[in-house]
């Protein structure tokens, strides 16, 4: 009885994914460059992405930490959240300091993940791995202000070890070239103009500090 007591008395401790180790996305790309495909490295990427990803799903929609079953409660200081799937309540505080400063929010980006979470699971190829995970790590959060250009966020950092400028860089020098998947070149030069349009946004509007601008891309 008194360990039953003990279980509902004490909150149960709310984990969400761990980011991914940005070592690996780099040897990964310089697998794919060279052609050296290391069928384990790929699967561990992309797992590590997909659970990621789905931590982030259930943090953008507030959704039980376990089951992933909507939370009910008023999200206010001193309410209870309650899952009525799995009957696990929690104060909405303690939800929300398990995410607070842990980039695991995204509901800006919410339709590019959500995509990588129905197609990586049925990708059977390396080709067809690797653009689901190129695609998705090249991703960006875009937030209009009003009276203001767009402002975007790499979705990168949300999913990668590291600080904003660390992630710029590690996307910046991924390795790529012609023997490089197909597809590919195409997501980062992509990538490449819309980050030369938030510079040159960026320029016009130096009183935006919303984040630094990324390294040249020289």
């Amino acid at each position: 009885m008194s360990s039953d007591h003990t279980d509902q008395s004490r909150p149960e401790p709310i984990r969400w994914a761990p980011r991914l180790a940005p070592q690996l996305l780099r040897r990964l790309y310089e697998c794919d460059v060279t052609g050296l495909h290391d069928q384990d490295l790929i699967d561990e990427v992309g797992m590590t992405l997909l659970v990621r990803c789905e931590s982030i799903r259930r943090v953008s929609y507030r959704l039980c930490w376990k089951c992933g079953e909507p939370l009910l409660g008023e999200r206010t200081h001193g309410s209870m959240l309650q899952c009525q799937d799995c009957h696990r309540n929690t104060p909405w505080t303690t939800y929300q300091r398990s995410y607070k400063g842990r980039r695991v929010h995204g509901v800006r980006a919410m339709p590019i993940i959500q995509t990588f979470m129905e197609t990586y699971p049925h990708a059977g190829t390396w080709a067809t791995k690797m653009l689901a995970i190129d695609t998705l790590i090249h991703g960006v959060h875009e937030s209009l202000k009003h009276g203001q250009d767009p402002c975007i966020t790499p979705l990168a950092e949300n999913l990668i070890e590291g600080t904003a400028q660390e992630t710029f860089a590690l996307l910046e020098s991924l390795a790529a070239g012609d023997t490089s998947t197909p597809g590919l070149q195409a997501t980062r030069a992509l990538w490449n103009a819309k980050l030369q349009d938030y510079r040159r946004r960026l320029a016009k509007r130096q009183s935006i500090t919303s984040y630094p601008p990324p390294p040249s891309l020289t």
